[in-house]
């Protein structure tokens, strides 16, 4: 028998090490991942309900016939256990019967605007009561 073939056979300290180094930079790149995973899913949980919350006013003001030329309003309101912060700022068009809306909603306890709407709201007119 020779000498080299009572040798155990395995792994070094060196190779070892190695081999923990490679695992723990793995390890480290897939957690920053998952990281920045959550915040992109939290980010756009905040967005989906903003744009929600916009939505929702735009439809309150034309149900509620809230029309107006000029000037901007303020107001809250809560969606998915969390306050946000509205912010309406009315303008004239060409047709004196329609006013142009931009909503923006913010968290409440940030600067940062999470959704912005525009849309349209029309003066309401009944029509004529003449009897024939």
């Amino acid at each position: 028998m020779k000498k080299s073939d009572n040798r155990a056979c395995g792994f070094t300290l060196l190779e070892v090490m190695v081999a923990l180094a490679v695992a723990a930079i793995g390890l480290g790149a897939i957690s920053k991942s998952m990281i920045s995973n959550v915040g992109v899913a939290d980010q756009l949980k905040q967005r989906t309900l903003g744009t929600w919350v916009a939505s929702n006013r735009m439809a309150e003001l034309r149900m509620y016939r809230q029309f107006s030329n000029a000037g901007g309003q303020s107001g809250q309101a809560e969606m998915g256990g969390v306050k946000w912060r509205i912010e309406e700022e009315f303008s004239s068009t060409a047709d004196p019967n329609i006013s142009k809306v931009n909503i923006t909603v913010f968290a409440e306890l940030d600067d940062r605007n999470v959704a912005r709407l525009t849309g349209y709201v029309a003066r309401y007119k009944p029509a004529d009561q003449t009897t024939q």
